[in-house]
Parts: C-alpha cells; structure tokens; sequence
C-alpha cells in the first residue's frame, strides 16, 4: 500500500513538473524566444513617476515590430496595433522601429507614438494608459505627422500629412478630446483646378459684406475660377450668389471620390469630377447653424492654357 502510495505521489509529481516547464515554454515563446530584441528604453508611460521598461522586438519570420512594456510588478502588455495592420510597423534591418514616449496631451498621462522608418506610407500608431491598459487612441496610414500647437491653447494638436489620388495633399488635424484624437479641421491642396476650387472658398470666407459679395460676380473675379462657358450662365452665378447671401464661413472636410476624363487628343485628363464633404456656417437672423453638404465639383482643362490650367466647370451643393 505504502508503495502504491509513493508511486502516485511520483506520478503527481512528475505531471505537476511537466506541467510548469510547458507553461514556461510557453510564456517563453510568447514573451520574446522567438523574437528578436532591437531595444530597450526605460520611461515612465503611465504617469506615476515610475519607469516602465519598453521592449522593442522584430518578428524576423513575418516581418514586423512588436513592443512590449513590462510594469514595475512584471506584468507585460503588448501594444496592439490597429485591426488593419498586423503589426506597428514593418520590419526590415534597414528600417527602424521610432518610439516617442511625452505627454503631448498635457493631461498629466504620457502617450506612447509609434511609426515606422520606410520611406513611403507608415503606419502611425498613438496609446494611452488607460489604468488598466494601454489603449489605442489614435492610428493612420500616412508618410508624414507633426505635433503642433495651432489653437493657441499651449497644448500639442496632432497633424497628419498624406497624399490622395496623387495629385491631392492633404493636412488633417486632431485634438485630444476625453479619451481620443478627434479631427477637427482638414485642408487640402492639389492640381488639376483643386486649387482653383480652394481658392474660390478663401474669397467665399472673406465675403462679409454685400459689397464684398457683389464684387465676387464681377466676371473679372469669376473668370479665375470658372470657365468661360460657366460664366455665361446667368442660372449659375445666381445659383453662387443664393448661396452665399447668408453664408459666414465654409470648409472642405473631405474628399469623397475623384474621376479623371479623358481623350486620346490630351496628355492630361480633359475633366476632373470631384466629390467632397463640406461644411458651412451660415446665419439666420443673428443666430449661426451649420449645414453638412456635399460639394460636387467638375473642373474642365482650358484648351488654350499650354500650361494644362484647369477651371471650374460645375458646382453643386447636395445636403
């Protein structure tokens, strides 16, 4: 009997020891056997004055950084990237992973900003301790951001530069709101008549009064904008003027789709059709409301224009 006993305590014990070396094989192979570690940086990420130890890792297999920022008690959280890429950023030996670990909010909780180093499209990833994580509050695709403080507010906005459909630039801007980045301006700049379309709406915004506004009908005005066959349309300028008669203020929010049109005859594409989001303020009574619309645009190539000049040859106010 004793010895049946002794031969089950050494079944147990040896099941109990098997046991513990495969769960730390197994939190070894999670935790960084099989990968490869690039760098270590120690900062405080949670805002309690107490460092956490950041671990920056390649996946050499498929191709990716990983990093992992171990507390003070060791318990390690791995920094999920967004669902739409599988890792924070691609990994090569030539590219590096950059970390940037400030409180660029001010609101006393430092944010940690990831991006990769490839020359073209990186994606752009920003997180936050939660209290219980580090959660994801801001992620991108684009080549290049900024923080800049354009409120006035002595606080850091995020700026995220990027390119769409080649020949559009475009500057989106965020501030930091409860528990994320919000956009809350846009601007755009580009060819092929974009130009000629924000620039109509700069002249739009410093209409403030009547006389300002019936200078914009002038067709020596118009005609930096519009073509010449728009321009001959009365429907049309009486279209801009009805409105503008309580307009304050408009702004392009984003660009929704663009369509090229083209003819054997031309290098360049004969008509543009565009489609964006807008926003205006305009006033009723002394009371300002806003109105979200759809702008849609065709700009036209000006056959005489050696320099490929584009006008508006559309425009229309969808709500």
């Amino acid at each position: 009997m004793k010895k049946a006993n002794f031969i089950v305590k050494k079944i147990i014990l040896f099941i109990t020891i098997a046991f513990t070396i495969i769960v730390i094989s197994k939190n070894a192979d999670v935790y960084g056997d099989e990968y490869k570690l690039i760098q270590v940086i120690n900062k405080d990420t949670t805002g309690d004055g107490i460092k956490e130890k950041i671990e920056i890792l390649a996946d050499e297999e498929n191709k990716g950084y990983i990093v992992k920022v171990i507390h003070e008690d060791n318990k390690i959280f791995t920094l999920k990237p967004d669902q739409r890429f599988n890792f924070l950023a691609p990994y090569t030996p030539r590219w590096d992973l950059n970390i940037l670990v400030a409180d660029i909010n001010s609101d006393a909780i430092p944010e940690i900003t990831t991006w990769g180093d490839q020359t073209q499209e990186k994606p752009i990833h920003i997180f936050r301790w939660d209290g219980h994580k580090y959660q994801l509050v801001f992620s991108d695709l684009a080549p290049k951001f900024n923080f800049k403080d354009v409120t006035g507010d002595n606080i850091l906005e995020l700026i995220v530069y990027s390119r769409k459909y080649e020949i559009v630039s475009e500057n989106t801007y965020y501030k930091w709101e409860d528990t994320q980045y919000n956009k809350f301006y846009y601007e755009v700049d580009g060819a092929k008549g974009f130009n000629e379309i924000k620039n109509l709406f700069g002249l739009m915004n410093g209409l403030k009064t009547n006389k300002d506004k019936e200078l914009l009908y002038q067709k020596d005005i118009l005609k930096n904008f519009f073509t010449n066959e728009w321009i001959a349309q009365n429907d049309n300028i009486n279209y801009l003027k009805e409105f503008n008669r309580n307009l304050i203020s408009i702004q392009i929010i984003d660009t929704i789709e663009k369509k090229e049109i083209h003819d054997l005859n031309y290098p360049k594409p004969v008509k543009v059709l565009w489609d964006f989001k807008v926003k205006a303020f305009k006033m009723q009574d002394s009371k300002v409301y806003t109105q979200d619309m759809i702008m849609r645009v065709t700009t036209k190539l000006i056959e005489d224009a050696k320099t490929g000049e584009y006008k508006i040859d559309y425009l229309q106010f969808i709500e």
